[in-house]
C-alpha cells in the first residue's frame, strides 16, 4: 500500500492489523509468543512507539499504537516483523516471509473510538472462544497491569531453584541491555525447570517484557478497575482494518498445537514436513479434535483440498 494513501496523524492511535501470510497458524507455543512479545517490546522502544493494546491470535496479531511520523510506524512494523520471521524461521527451518503485507490499520481520532479499539482488541480470544473474558488471555498482556504474576505464584528467591534463578538473572541482563529472547536461550532456560516454576518464568519474562504503557491505557478510563469492566462489557466493534469474519470457535487450536508439541516437541516444524505427512497428521487429528477441515488446513499448512 502506498504510502500516501494510509491514513495517519501523530496524535492519534492507530489499530495495526496482520495477518500470517498463508492464513495459518502462527503461535504454537508459548516460545512463539515470548519470542514474539519480547520482540515487539524492543522494536517499539527503538522507535519511540507508544502501545497501549496488543492481541496475538494463533493467525493474526492486533496492536493498538502511536508513533511520531508514518515513517516510524512503517520502520517499527518492518523491523519487528522481520525479526520475528527470521527467529521464526531459522527455529523451524523455513525461509520467506511469515506475516503478509500490507499491513491493515486505521486512526482513531477521538477518546470513544479509542476505548472501542481497545475493547476489540482485547476481546478478540473471547469473540474466537479462547476463553471467557479478555483477562484469561495470557498473551495480550492485559492481565499484567495489575499484576506482575497473575498465573502463577510469586516468585521467592530464596526458595527457587538454582535453574530459576540463574534464569531469571539472564532474562533481566537481556532486558536491561535492550534483547530480545530468542528460541535457543528460551529452551536452555525452560529445560531443567518444574511446571511450576516454567509458569513463573513466563509470567516474569511477560511482566517485564510487556510492551504496553498502562499508565496511558488507563487514562482513558477512571481506573484500571473501571477499564476491565468496560472492556469485558463491551466486545467493539471495527470496519476500517477489514479484518476477515470467522464465527466458528477457535477453542480447538491451542488444544491441537499442544497436542502436536508433545508429538514433534517443536511442532510449528510441521510446517516443513512433505505433504503426504501433513495429510496423515490431518487424519490423525480429525480423529481426535472436533476440528474443521478449514482449521486443520491453517494448523497444518495445508490446501483446503487435496491437490
Amino acid at each position: 500500500m502506498a504510502t500516501s494513501k494510509r491514513r495517519f496523524s501523530k496524535h492519534s492511535f492507530i489499530h495495526v492489523y496482520q495477518r500470517s501470510v498463508d492464513r495459518g497458524i502462527l503461535f504454537y507455543s508459548f516460545y512463539d509468543y515470548i519470542v514474539y512479545i519480547s520482540i515487539l517490546s524492543v522494536v517499539a522502544a527503538k522507535y519511540g512507539v507508544c502501545i497501549i493494546a496488543i492481541c496475538p491470535m494463533p493467525d493474526h496479531l492486533h496492536l493498538l499504537i502511536k508513533a511520531d511520523s508514518l515513517k516510524d510506524l512503517y520502520s517499527f512494523i518492518r523491523d519487528y516483523t522481520h525479526l520475528f520471521a527470521l527467529k521464526y524461521n531459522i527455529d523451524c527451518g523455513r525461509k520467506g516471509a511469515l506475516i503478509d503485507g500490507p499491513f491493515g490499520s486505521a486512526p482513531k481520532y477521538d477518546d470513544k473510538n479509542i476505548r472501542t479499539s481497545v475493547s476489540y482488541v482485547f476481546n478478540n480470544p473471547v469473540e474466537k472462544q479462547l476463553c471467557t473474558n479478555a483477562l484469561q488471555w495470557r498473551w495480550n498482556l492485559l492481565a499484567y497491569g495489575a499484576s506482575s504474576h497473575p498465573f502463577s505464584d510469586a516468585i521467592k528467591k530464596e526458595k527457587a531453584s538454582k535453574h530459576l534463578r540463574s534464569a531469571l538473572n539472564t532474562i533481566s541482563s537481556h532486558k536491561n541491555n535492550g534483547l530480545y529472547l530468542n528460541y535457543p536461550l528460551l529452551r536452555r532456560l525452560f529445560s531443567p525447570l518444574s511446571d511450576h516454576e516454567k509458569e513463573q518464568l513466563i509470567d516474569h519474562i511477560l511482566n517485564l517484557y510487556s510492551p504496553i504503557d498502562y499508565d496511558v491505557l488507563t487514562e482513558y478510563y477512571k481506573d484500571y478497575k473501571s477499564m476491565i469492566i468496560a472492556i469485558e462489557s463491551n466486545t467493539g466493534k471495527e470496519f476500517d482494518i477489514k479484518e476477515e469474519y470467522d464465527p466458528t470457535s477457535d477453542a480447538v487450536i491451542p488444544e491441537m498445537a499442544k497436542y502436536l508439541s508433545l508429538k514433534y516437541s517443536n511442532a510449528k516444524k510441521i510446517r516443513q514436513l512433505p505433504d503426504e505427512e501433513k495429510y496423515s497428521l490431518w487424519k490423525e487429528l480429525s480423529s481426535s479434535f472436533a476440528a474443521s477441515p478449514k482449521q486443520l488446513s491453517k494448523i497444518l499448512h495445508l490446501p483446503l483440498t487435496r491437490k
